[in-house]
Parts: structure tokens; C-alpha cells; sequence
């Protein structure tokens, strides 16, 4: 331990004015990816050395931004990267933090606290505060630990108290003689109620002296960790939930931890998996040890594979990970523990508008519902195309669809559209397309559900199902095939509006549905359904956008449906595109929504012909025969299929869009 008696220079402290201030902003750490690479190198470096006296090899991997004297990977999490070769130990030693020791390469033992681990690779076992260990390496191969420990934080602190060359048989000495049991010292009123509110008055005696509660190392061996996981995994798709465990150490309580700063969990990630993006005020760092993928950290993308391990949450950033085409095995460590006995954990599953793309609404993620304010209602909306493999809806596919567009610059995305094939889908099929592009959005981008049927009960059934999924709004086309008077498009949109609070938009497309629509019809709707806030416009009828904007005002939403006519429509008003194009180009059409909404409508015109030939490609047969097999193409779907009566384009369709995508620059 320290000396007893120190020696303090003059110290005075100073008033700082802080009035009419606010806290300081927080400095927030950039996600890092220390490469399999870049570990393989250092170890074999630590490897070169001659053996130091105290035995341990090691260096720690510290983030640049890292502060003086608290060197760590995150603010409060320490990472060391250890290596001991075949028949070498360390001295024992013991401290006052806590550690995670995590096995890369080789085995070994560690003895901890009176016990000995025997480990092996891709194990896991925690070390409690200030027990004596040691490691030895008793293979013929060279061994990696990656030991993760709070000491930053104590650091910070200025109260990291390290002991080296300790006895390591010697179990640490807990008092249990109290000084309360003397009883001149024992307050004889004891701990009793103070107030109405439920709190206590407690004696020093007690203060000093609380509960002992026994904190042992526990091990983890990944081989029978792996075969839980693989549990989860061969529950297949009717299995919606995450395919990890924590390692739980039943001392940390409702805290959830393996140590009471750590929780540490082992991840099985299926191919082609995104999750849901979200953010917590903990920090987290990934080591992936098998597959590759990508996270998506505050807007950044950042690529990963086997052996990088990697700040992926730095506190308080929205961020998720996704699988390429193999399985991904994780270690994740996250302080989250601490955070939740220090009642600071934040954790927020829809993160807000302010940290994520424009053009949402951030009041309906956080379960408000408000039709006051619709100007996050714009933008290119993408209808996505329905992928089917072997005649079944292929959910994972349209997920990544899903993640693909917002990744790629698109504003929202629509479902159920007539790109979709909607009229070749079950009402159980489409209600589910909607869960999935609710749960892929995640709050990053709205999601609009196609919600309209000839048939007014799957209308209302398809609408009710979307707005408890969390759509963010219903467009509903007019009833098709029936043909019905104006009077009745009237009293079937005011009771479809009525039905929800989400906002409404009428999808008018009298080439398919066989019905048009007036003005005055619009507006008898408007009167009796509040919730009615605008039109996708499938007409080659510049005069009527014209009409409507005039009679409405510019809150009046409409949606371009016609590729060719998107620049020519938004110059005179539309607030946005649901071009089928956008599967292919959803960067291009955003651009130019966003050209003609900043008053740039020179680069607008020149996004206009860049993108025109494929825009009519769209047309070349019924949509979205055209459209599925560019996408097939250009590897964004698995398989060309459609449903009876629709069909894959033909061979010489197929020469022909292959061209349009080669002078694309798509292929």
C-alpha cells in the first residue's frame, strides 16, 4: 500500500462562475477497428521480446483520444493485449479493478483468487477486485489474452491501487469482526425511519460495515457456450429475437454483469443479418472471431472480419451491425452495468431526429401520435420491389433491401406498393412485409405502408395491422375494378381515415385502377378526414398537381408516381418521388429531390436526363418485370421470380436492360 503520511504542496480552490451556463458538450469517441492484422503483428513483436522479470508481455490498446494517465480503448474500459510463450508465468500480483479475460489464441491456466482455470481458446472468465493471480502458459503453443478491466476509470480517479509480487495461495482476508459489535461503539437506536418519504437514518457502525457479498471468478468455457448458442440458431426464422447470452456473475444482481462495470456476451450473428439500430450512454467494443460484416456508427460505415476488434458503440452513437454471408461469432464487453447502478444509463431503441436523417418523424418513434407536424413527409420514397424465392416471400431479402436503401441515401420507404406486387400477395403476406420494413427502418427513415385492397375489409384490415406496426403513414389506392361514383371514393377514404391517426394519402392511378379522381372529390374527402394529407400522383396531369397546390397550400404532400415526369412535377411543386427507379438508384433520386428543394435546378435538370433512360426503362414491360431483373443484376436480389400471371422478362428484354444498366454505370 501507499506510504501512510504524504507530503501536499499549498492546494486552493476557486470559484468558477457558471451562471446562465450550461454543461459543457460531451466529447464524444470515434469508433476505431484495431485489425486482426494490426493484433497479429503486436503479437508477434511481444512474442520477439526477452522475457521480462514480472513475466508479462503486454500492451495496451489505447484510443487517441484516450486523456492523460487513463489509457483505455473507451473512457472507461481498458484493453490489454497479453501474450505469454509455451512453459512461461506471470508474477502474481492483485488490484483493485475488476478484469474480463478473453483466450484468442493457445490455452492455458490462470490461477485466481485460490482457484485454478484451466482455458482454452475463446474462453471466458472474470477476475473480482483485488484477489491474487496468476498466468501460466502449459501448452506448446503461444498464448493471447485480451484482458479487459476498469482501471481507466480508477485512474481517473486517482484511487488504482496495483500490488505486485503478492502471495498467490494466501486467499484474500475479508473482515467480519465489526466494530459495531463493541458495544460502547453499537448506536443503541439502531437504523430506523426518518419522515413519511421511506428513508432511514443509519449509524456509522453500520456505514462502514456493509454486507459482504462474495465475489468468485467464474469461468465460461466457449465450447459449452457455443452449444447453447447453436440452440438458438437451429430455432430458425420463427425465432425473432437476439442469438446471444451474457455471461452472468449472480453477484452483480439487477445490474446484469460479469464483473459490476462489465456485462460480456457472446453473439451468434445468422448471415445476413442488420440489426436494429439504437444507442445507450455505455460504451461498447466487439472481438469478432469468425464471419465478417459491417457497423453502421453515426452515420459512418466501418467493415469488419474475423480477428478485428473494434470500439463499435462509443457512447451515446446510434449504431448497428450487419452480416455479410457467413455466420459471425462476438464477444462484446459494455459497461453498462455501471451505468445502471449509477441510474445513468440511457438507452434509446428509436434514437430521435436530431442524431439521425433528416426527413422523419421524430415524434411517432417515440410513441407520439400528431398530425400537427408532417414536413418530415417528403423526399424519395422508395417503393421496394416483393423478392420471392421459390414462390415464398423471401422476408431476409426484403429486410436488406430495406437496410440497402437508407444506407444508400434514400429518404423512407414504401410497402406494398404497386412495385410490390401487392394484388400477388396474401392480406398476411403484406402485413408482415410491413413488420419487417418497420423493424429493418428501426426509426431511421419513415416507413410508409400501401394499405389499399379492392376489397374495403382487407383495406381496413391491412390499415389497422400497419398503424399497430408502427407505419409511419397509409397511402391507399382508389378501389380498382369496381369503378365506383365519386360519392363513394368520399365515404371510403373518410371511414379508411377514421380508422387511424396516421397520416393518409390517396394513391391515384387511374391507369391501373380503372378511376379518377376531381378536385371537388379531394376535397369533400379533406373536409371529413383531417388526417388526409396528400396524394402519390400516377398521372401524366401536370394541371391537377397545379389545381391542388392552388386549393390546399404547399402542405398539401404530393408524391410523384411517374418516373419520367419527377424533375418536371417537383419544379412545380411536389414535395417528393415514389419512383419504382429508386430500387436501382436510390442516391441519384434522392439527389434530385434534394436539388429541386434547395432551388439548385440546374443540377436538378442534370439529374433529370442522367437518370431518364432508366427511368423509362421501368416501362419496358408491366412494372416490375423490368425492374426485378436489374436488381438481379446488380446482385440485390437472389432470384428473378415472380407470381402467376406476371412473368421474368424475356431474352431480349433482358439484352436490352443489361445496356441500360452498362451506360448506367450500374453493372
Amino acid at each position: 500500500m501507499h506510504d501512510l503520511r504524504r507530503e501536499f504542496g499549498p492546494a486552493q480552490a476557486s470559484f468558477v462562475d457558471q451562471t446562465g451556463q450550461r454543461p459543457r458538450d460531451n466529447h464524444y469517441w470515434a469508433p476505431v477497428i484495431v485489425s486482426r492484422e494490426q493484433i497479429d503483428a503486436e503479437v508477434e513483436r511481444l512474442a520477439a521480446l526477452p522475457k521480462p522479470a514480472d513475466g508479462r508481455r503486454q500492451s495496451l490498446i489505447v484510443h487517441p483520444s484516450a486523456r492523460a494517465g487513463s489509457p483505455g480503448l473507451a473512457p472507461g474500459i481498458q484493453v490489454s493485449l497479453q501474450v505469454l510463450l509455451p512453459g512461461e508465468s506471470t508474477e502474481p500480483m492483485r488490484h483493485n479493478a475488476t478484469e474480463v479475460n478473453f483466450c484468442i489464441r493457445g490455452g492455458g491456466s490462470t490461477r485466481v483468487a485460490g482457484r485454478t482455470i484451466a482455458f482454452r481458446q475463446y474462453d471466458v472468465w472474470n477476475h473480482p477486485a483485488f484477489v491474487a493471480f496468476a498466468h501460466t502458459n502449459d501448452t506448446d503453443d503461444i498464448q493471447v489474452r485480451l484482458v479487459y478491466s476498469n482501471t481507466p476509470l480508477l485512474q481517473h480517479m486517482e484511487v488504482y491501487v496495483p500490488e505486485f509480487g503478492v502471495e498467490l495461495e494466501v486467499p484474500t482476508q475479508t473482515l467480519t469482526a465489526h466494530a459495531s459489535d463493541d458495544p460502547k461503539r453499537r448506536s443503541p437506536f439502531g437504523t430506523f425511519p426518518i419522515g413519511e418519504d421511506g428513508g432511514l437514518l443509519m449509524p456509522y457502525e453500520t456505514l462502514i460495515n456493509p454486507q459482504v457479498v462474495e465475489s468468485r471468478p467464474l469461468h465460461f468455457s466457449w465450447q459449452q457456450v457455443k452449444a447453447e448458442l447453436d440452440k438458438l440458431e437451429a430455432l430458425g426464422s420463427d425465432y425473432v429475437g437476439r442469438r446471444l447470452y451474457m455471461m452472468y456473475n449472480p453477484v452483480t444482481g439487477r445490474t446484469n454483469g460479469i464483473t459490476p462495470n462489465f456485462f460480456a456476451t457472446m453473439t451468434i450473428r445468422p448471415p445476413k443479418i442488420v440489426d436494429r439500430p439504437h444507442r445507450h450512454v455505455s460504451a461498447a467494443i466487439n472481438y469478432y472471431f469468425s464471419g465478417s460484416g459491417y457497423s453502421m456508427v453515426a452515420g459512418n460505415r466501418y467493415e469488419w472480419k474475423a480477428g478485428d476488434l473494434m470500439l463499435s458503440a462509443p457512447g451515446w452513437a446510434v449504431h448497428n451491425h450487419a452480416s455479410y454471408d457467413d455466420y459471425v461469432y462476438e464477444l462484446t464487453i459494455q459497461d453498462q452495468p455501471l451505468n445502471i447502478y449509477m441510474q445513468s444509463l440511457l438507452w434509446q431503441e428509436r434514437p430521435i431526429a436530431r442524431t439521425l436523417p433528416r426527413l422523419r418523424n421524430p415524434l411517432h418513434r417515440q410513441g407520439i401520435r400528431i398530425m400537427r407536424d408532417i414536413s418530415w413527409l417528403k423526399g424519395s420514397i422508395t417503393p421496394i420491389v416483393t423478392p420471392f424465392r421459390n414462390q415464398t416471400v423471401d422476408y431476409e431479402t426484403y429486410a436488406r433491401l430495406v437496410d440497402w436503401q437508407i444506407v444508400n441515401g434514400g429518404h423512407g420507404v414504401l410497402v406494398n406498393g404497386t412495385t410490390a406486387e401487392p394484388s400477388l400477395l396474401t392480406v398476411a403476406e403484406r402485413n408482415r412485409l410491413v413488420d419487417v420494413a418497420v423493424e429493418a427502418a428501426a426509426g431511421r427513415v419513415p416507413v410508409l405502408a400501401a394499405t389499399g385492397s379492392q376489397s374495403h375489409a382487407e383495406t381496413v384490415e391491412l390499415t389497422q395491422h400497419a398503424d399497430k406496426a408502427g407505419a409511419d403513414a397509409m397511402l391507399v389506392v382508389t378501389p380498382y375494378y369496381i369503378r365506383p361514383p365519386q360519392r363513394g371514393l368520399v365515404e371510403y377514404y373518410a371511414d379508411i381515415a377514421a380508422r387511424t391517426e396516421r397520416p393518409l394519402l390517396i394513391y391515384h392511378i387511374p391507369g391501373r385502377a380503372a378511376v379518377s379522381m376531381d378536385l371537388a372529390t379531394v376535397k369533400a374527402i379533406r373536409e371529413r378526414a383531417p388526417n388526409l394529407v396528400g396524394m402519390k400522383h400516377a398521372v401524366n396531369d401536370m394541371a391537377f398537381v397545379t389545381h391542388m397546390l392552388d386549393a390546399f397550400g404547399t402542405e398539401w404532400r404530393v408524391f410523384v408516381g411517374l418516373e419520367e415526369l419527377s424533375y418536371p412535377m417537383l419544379a412545380v411543386g411536389a414535395c417528393g418521388l415514389m419512383n419504382a427507379v429508386g430500387n436501382l438508384a436510390p442516391r441519384k433520386v434522392a439527389d434530385l429531390v434534394e436539388a429541386v428543394e434547395r432551388g439548385d435546378y440546374a443540377a436538378a435538370r442534370a439529374l433529370h436526363f442522367a437518370l431518364f433512360e432508366l427511368n423509362q426503362s421501368v416501362f419496358y414491360d408491366t412494372n416490375p418485370i423490368p425492374i426485378k431483373y436489374m436488381m438481379k443484376r446488380m446482385g440485390l436480389i437472389p432470384a428473378n421470380e415472380h407470381r402467376l400471371p406476371m412473368m421474368p422478362a424475356t431474352r431480349e428484354l433482358e439484352a436490352r436492360l443489361d445496356g441500360v444498366l452498362d451506360r448506367a454505370g450500374l453493372l
